[in-house]
C-alpha cells in the first residue's frame, strides 16, 4: 500500500455515505477491503482516473477521497448514476470510450470485466490502453479458481447487484484467462493482491479467493521493475 494513503473504516463510511446519509449506517466491510486492495496497487501520483463501469459513481468518487486521485470521470453502459454524485459520469456503448487518446493516467475497472461479453473484452481493453496512452489499468474482479466457484460467483452477483438494479448476466474469468486477455494488448500483471472481503459464515460460502485486484502494465514496464517504480514515484 502507498505510504501516503491510509484507509480506515470511518473514512470509507464517510465516502460511501456522502450522497446518501443512510449509507453511513450500513456495514462497510466490503468497501473497506475494496479500497485497501486498490491502494495496495495504486500508483503514487496525482492521477487522472477513468472508472469504466462506474455504476452509481460512488466508488469512483472514493478515488479522490481515499486514493488521492486528482480527477475522476466515470463511464457506464447504463445511466444508474447517483443524482447528487460528485464526479462527471457519461454513458457509452460498452466498447468505444468517448475520450481523446492519453486523456487519463490510469483506468480502473471494479467488478466490471466479468459483465463484459467475451467477444467485446479485447476491444474494450484496447480502448483503455488508448485513453491512458499506454498507462496502467487496474482491475478488481471476480475469478473462478474451481468449478464450484462459478455458482458462488453467480450468487454473489444476484445478491449484490439485483437489489440495486445492477447487471447480473456474467461470463466469469479465471486467473489465467484474465492474464491472457491483457497479454493480447501487450500488458502483463505487475501486482496482484487479495483482501478480506468477507469473514465468518459469509467467507465459508463465498471464499475471499473469488476476488482479486490486479495492476496491469505494458510488458516493457513490468519486465523492468526499476523503470516502473520510477514511473510510480
Amino acid at each position: 500500500m502507498s505510504a501516503s494513503v491510509t484507509i480506515t473504516h470511518e473514512l470509507v463510511r464517510r465516502t460511501v455515505g456522502r450522497d446518501n446519509g443512510l449509507r453511513r449506517l450500513l456495514p462497510t466491510t466490503y468497501q473497506y477491503a475494496l479500497f485497501r486492495s486498490l491502494a495496495a496497487v495504486w500508483p503514487e501520483r496525482n492521477l487522472r482516473v477513468l472508472d469504466v463501469g462506474c455504476g452509481a459513481g460512488r466508488v469512483a468518487a472514493g478515488y479522490i477521497d481515499l486514493l488521492n486521485a486528482s480527477i475522476t470521470v466515470g463511464v457506464d453502459v447504463a445511466n444508474r448514476f447517483a443524482p447528487n454524485r460528485r464526479i462527471p459520469c457519461v454513458q457509452f456503448d460498452g466498447v468505444h470510450l468517448p475520450f481523446r487518446s492519453g486523456a487519463f493516467d490510469v483506468v480502473a475497472m471494479v467488478n466490471v470485466l466479468h459483465h463484459v461479453p467475451d467477444r467485446r473484452r479485447i476491444a474494450l481493453i484496447a480502448e483503455c490502453v488508448r485513453v491512458t496512452g499506454g498507462g496502467p489499468i487496474i482491475v478488481k474482479d471476480h475469478v473462478a479458481l474451481r468449478r464450484s466457484d462459478y455458482l458462488r460467483l453467480a450468487m454473489l452477483d444476484v445478491l449484490g447487484n439485483l437489489p440495486a438494479g445492477g447487471m447480473v448476466k456474467a461470463e466469469y474469468l479465471t486467473d489465467g484467462t484474465m492474464d491472457q486477455l491483457f497479454a493480447s494488448v501487450g500488458y502483463s500483471p505487475f501486482s496482484k493482491v487479495g483482501a478480506e472481503f468477507r469473514t465468518g459464515l459469509l467467507c465459508l460460502l463465498f471464499p475471499n479467493r473469488l476476488e482479486q485486484t490486479v495492476l496491469f502494465a505494458p510488458h516493457a514496464l513490468t519486465a523492468h521493475t526499476i523503470q516502473w517504480e520510477r514511473w510510480r514515484a
